[in-house]
């Protein structure tokens, strides 16, 4: 019972706005386990504690490695790799990975309609319910939220929480912003009531995400200086940068939440960033936002939402893109035309246009634009023990993908080796 307890509370910690101290305390208390020999049955518990508070953190993709690891020392499908696969999904779809969480969550949602009511059954109905809304899908979000009351009826405390947030997003992918807006403003009153600091920051920047940052704002300027982490100050910047109409605060945040790998967060920023620069006549500095917003939205296939409506994206040809992300990671005229089998001629002729429809005028600006992203995107793609592990992306024994309206036979996108 001790153990159990010194497990459990700092995620009540993390909840209650102390990610940061909880996940010391978590580390602590693995090394005492450990001493005692007992590290390897607490360390499903322990890792998925550790998973919530990264999450809380704003380290998504830190939560992904993790519960890849966990799941291969699991090594077969029993609940507690339905949990971890949960957070997985959980982690993708902070990416902006929607359509991977959905792909992952499908062998888990096949044991959790098969099993009896588990509280890891509402972590995988929440997660296809609000990833299936940021595809657009809202036939499958509502169907995987009436399947949640069904096969978890009696889950219980934070557990729900998943569960509200995804309501608004499934409202919103229906089209009634209103609906949304006053769904995250009940989760938020509600949950501040029980106290679940970490739901209540989501809650109201999920207002801020939607275009309605003047009712949140106070309120989360408030949270975050009471609140350990980066996620809280990150969120108040947001509401307060959107709320002034200010472009380049807006954008700044937009950088900010590419660093934490929070793809669509970013380019949801970046397009209200180039809203604000063109409302204030700055055509230039729009242009720029928006190109930024549509190279971080190349990492969320299929995602969209409310604040990317805005988006007007810059087109550039295959060979013009193929120029111009080679030019931002440094190289010459002619080493480039050298690797594309081009005169060098030909490439030095590409750069005006690519710079006039991005409106940048630098190699410098290009990189800004095309350089970080284009890396991290190659890092995120390579295999890794998730992605290449034999069986995932994989259910009823076929190969299958999500897309609007369900899963379809086909190639598996964002998942590797599959076979």
């Amino acid at each position: 019972m001790r153990t159990q307890v010194q497990v459990v509370y700092p995620d009540v910690v993390s909840l209650g706005g102390d990610p940061e101290r909880a996940l010391q305390m978590l580390h602590t208390v693995e090394e005492v386990l450990a001493e005692r020999g007992l590290a390897m049955p607490w360390s499903l518990a322990i890792n998925l504690a550790r998973c919530f508070t990264l999450l809380r953190l704003g380290r998504p993709e830190e939560v992904v490695r993790i519960s890849a690891a966990e799941i291969a020392r699991l090594d077969g499908w029993n609940m507690g790799v339905v949990s971890m696969t949960a957070t997985s999904a959980m982690g993708h779809r902070m990416c902006g990975r929607a359509e991977q969480a959905l792909e992952i969550l499908g062998p888990a949602l096949r044991i959790c309609r098969a099993g009896g009511p588990f509280t890891s059954s509402l972590f995988c109905f929440a997660e296809a319910a609000h990833s299936a809304a940021l595809l657009g899908d809202v036939d499958s979000a509502r169907s995987f939220t009436a399947e949640a009351g069904q096969h978890a009826p009696d889950a219980w405390g934070s557990a729900r929480f998943w569960l509200d947030i995804a309501h608004p997003w499934i409202s919103a992918a229906a089209g009634d912003i209103d609906a949304a807006v006053r769904q995250c403003r009940e989760n938020a009153d509600r949950i501040r009531d029980l106290g679940a600091v970490a739901f209540e920051l989501i809650g109201l920047h999920d207002i801020v995400r939607l275009g309605r940052p003047d009712t949140p704002r106070r309120r989360l300027t408030e949270l975050a200086s009471t609140t350990s982490g980066q996620c809280a100050s990150l969120y108040a910047r947001h509401a307060q940068a959107l709320a002034d109409a200010d472009g380049t605060a807006l954008t700044a945040v937009a950088d900010d939440f590419a660093e934490l790998h929070m793809w669509l967060y970013s380019a949801e920023a970046a397009t209200q960033g180039a809203l604000a620069f063109k409302a204030a006549g700055a055509a230039v500095r729009s242009r720029v936002a928006s190109a930024q917003a549509a190279e971080r939205l190349r990492h969320c296939p299929g995602v969209r939402t409310p604040a990317l409506a805005g988006l007007v994206t810059p087109e550039l040809t295959s060979r013009e893109r193929q120029i111009a992300e080679l030019a931002a990671g440094g190289l010459s005229n002619q080493l480039i035309a050298e690797r594309l089998g081009l005169s060098r001629r030909t490439v030095e002729n590409h750069p005006y246009t690519t710079y006039t429809k991005l409106g940048v005028s630098t190699r410098s600006d290009l990189a800004g634009i095309l350089g970080p992203d284009r890396s991290t995107n190659r890092r995120a793609n390579a295999p890794n023990r998730w992605n290449s592990r034999p069986g995932f992306g994989l259910w009823l024994g076929r190969r299958r993908s999500w897309r609007p309206g369900g899963w379809r036979k086909g190639p598996v996108r964002g998942i590797g080796r599959c076979m």
